[in-house]
């Protein structure tokens, strides 16, 4: 089974990015300021202009954080109020402001998300990596992406053929919801499939989505349930007016997924045995960031006797945190290949997949042009060379 993680990297690193001539990208957590603050659209400019306002009230001008380090910060100014004596107003007016520029800034999640790669697709634009990532997988795969955009799911619905189904796909609990707008997120050809659970690739998102607007179901004091909750896949991605409704879980240090029977309580429990089941770990332009300790712990814990680890990045710190992370999985049998880019790793993926398909591995490693080893495979020669080998001893 194949397991494909992505990463914030996956999407900046896409096609239609590298042919772009746009001012803006798809952003990194180190660059989502930078981004959001060259969109000038008027529909995102209160949003975008209000978050960069309340972040130089609160931090000061010279703030140096990323998008991830902000969330979190504001998550223990919240917490840190109850251990500070001041008059209550002055307290309550900067509560307020901590609490308006997470509003803000979470609406500006939704616009660089837009501009940046939505946009793309209504214009009828993909991209090819993705593509291929879709093309050489099966109904026995699976996604985690940790990424609120919705470039995965997109190219799934365009390319995905028989092997994908939203109705399965996301691993939504199938009792207690009503869903709402699966059609939407079909593949054309998933209509005419049995609509059977195993029937198709998993794309998990642990962190949300921007196409989700999830509501839970209410119950009475005794336990009974009240009134069902929706699961909406929002059609459109693009052209919204007022504030967009989406559910997602920001990056703050505590995140809200441990709730018993919650959406996100099973999408991490899915997430754990896929990656338990998983032989061939592929992470695309993931970094295990020191705020996301949930998804570090999950590796840790899950990730065991790995035949492949591909990782596509280029930042050297991040690679080896993932092979540190992934320590307890990994043998002397393990095969570490390794991508700078996302287009050598496409380009390879052919490749990749028949490799591991094939039935013999021999010791030496398959050659990836642009890729490189930084482990070979220990496996024994095939039977008969074992044989030769004695014969000439």
């Amino acid at each position: 089974m194949i397991l494909v993680v992505l990463g914030a990297g996956a999407s900046r690193g896409a096609k239609f990015v590298e042919d772009s001539k746009l001012p803006w990208q798809p952003p990194l957590n180190t660059d989502f300021f930078t981004q959001i603050q060259r969109i000038f659209d008027y529909k995102f400019k209160k949003d975008i202009n209000s978050t960069i306002k309340y972040i130089y009230e609160i931090f000061g001008n010279n703030f140096n954080l990323s998008m991830e380090e902000l969330f979190t910060q504001i998550e223990f100014m919240r917490k840190a109020f109850r251990f500070i004596k001041t008059e209550s107003g002055a307290k309550l007016d900067m509560l307020n402001k901590i609490d308006e520029l997470k509003s803000h800034l979470l609406q500006s999640i939704f616009a660089i998300m837009e501009k940046s790669i939505h946009d793309s697709f209504k214009d009828g634009n993909f991209c090819e990596y993705h593509k291929n990532i879709v093309n050489a997988l099966s109904i026995n795969d699976a996604i985690i992406s940790f990424n609120y955009d919705c470039l995965i799911d997109l190219t799934l619905k365009q390319f995905g053929g028989y092997n994908w189904n939203p109705d399965y796909g996301y691993a939504f609990p199938s009792r207690n919801y009503r869903r709402l707008g699966f059609d939407d997120w079909k593949s054309s050809h998933s209509h005419t499939r049995p609509q059977l659970k195993d029937n198709t690739i998993k794309l998990l998102k642990p962190h949300g989505s921007i196409n989700w607007h999830i509501t839970s179901p209410t119950y009475y004091k005794d336990g009974q349930r009240r009134s069902l909750g929706n699961i909406k896949l929002r059609k459109r991605l693009w052209e919204q007016h007022g504030k967009a409704q989406f559910t997602i879980i920001p990056p703050e240090w505590n995140k809200d997924i441990a709730s018993e029977g919650s959406i996100f309580n099973r999408i991490w429990t899915e997430s754990a045995k896929m990656i338990k089941k998983s032989k061939t770990l592929i992470f695309i332009g993931f970094s295990f960031t020191p705020t996301d300790l949930h998804a570090a712990s999950l590796f840790q814990i899950a990730a065991n006797n790995i035949d492949r680890l591909i990782i596509v990045n280029p930042d050297k710190e991040a690679r080896h945190r993932t092979r540190k992370i992934l320590s307890k999985g990994i043998t002397n049998k393990t095969r570490i290949i390794q991508f700078d880019k996302l287009s050598d790793f496409a380009s390879s993926l052919e490749r990749i997949r028949s490799c591991i398909e094939s039935r013999e591995e021999r010791e030496e490693s398959v050659s990836f042009e642009k890729g490189y080893n930084v482990k070979l495979s220990q496996i024994p020669p095939p039977q008969h060379a074992q044989q030769e080998q004695k014969k000439a001893s």
